[in-house]
């Protein structure tokens, strides 16, 4: 039975929300805790430490949009890839992917490629720009993939217009550098706007 660090009394295990700064966002986080019954002080367990973390992971993650780790191993097994092909595919450390895979929270500056790999259009544009770095059998499986995914709508070229604000924002993750295979394009209909 756990007993109070501060009394070597009783505690009850409580819900309390706590402001964190997570990559300088801040976050009000609800986890289990400890209170001492005596003094009304919390304590923390190891256990209720990684809970904390897990909380607030899905908090950033949810709030930019990045795949969770359970749906980076869905789609890589979707894609019949290894964890060492996939991050060849993104241009990642050999490990990488399966880091992400495990749970790590991935960097801002990769954030926008998982989110692209995991759509059908963002693969079509990650691949059509990496295909001349990829080995053949890598590449047979991802075009494989691609066809089986398509539906005739989607065999068009891909296209996906962003607005300029949305391309500011994105070049301010990526630190200054345009994401793989973006381009600016000047058209009467999308003026200032970025094409895959």
């Amino acid at each position: 039975m756990l007993v109070s660090p501060f009394t070597g009394g009783a505690v009850r295990e409580i819900l309390d929300t706590q402001p964190y700064t997570f990559r300088g966002e801040q976050y009000d986080v609800t986890a289990p805790v400890y209170e001492c019954v005596d003094t009304g002080e919390q304590f923390t367990t190891n256990e209720q430490d990684e809970e904390f973390l897990r909380r607030l992971h899905a908090m950033w993650r949810a709030r930019h949009r990045v795949p969770a780790a359970e749906e980076l191993g869905a789609r890589r097994e979707e894609l019949g890839l290894t964890a060492r092909e996939m991050s060849a595919l993104l241009g990642l450390g050999v490990n990488q992917w399966r880091q992400y895979e495990a749970g790590e929270v991935p960097s801002n500056s990769n954030v926008l490629l998982l989110r692209m790999v995991c759509s059908r259009q963002g693969l079509a544009a990650i691949v059509a720009q990496q295909e001349h770095e990829l080995p053949e059998r890598t590449l047979r499986k991802l075009r494989k993939a691609l066809l089986t995914a398509m539906t005739p709508a989607l065999l068009q070229p891909v296209s996906h217009e962003l607005s300029r604000e949305h391309i500011m924002e994105l070049l301010d993750r990526q630190g200054g550098a345009l994401p793989l295979g973006a381009y600016m394009t000047q058209s009467p209909a999308q003026p200032n706007s970025v094409a895959f």
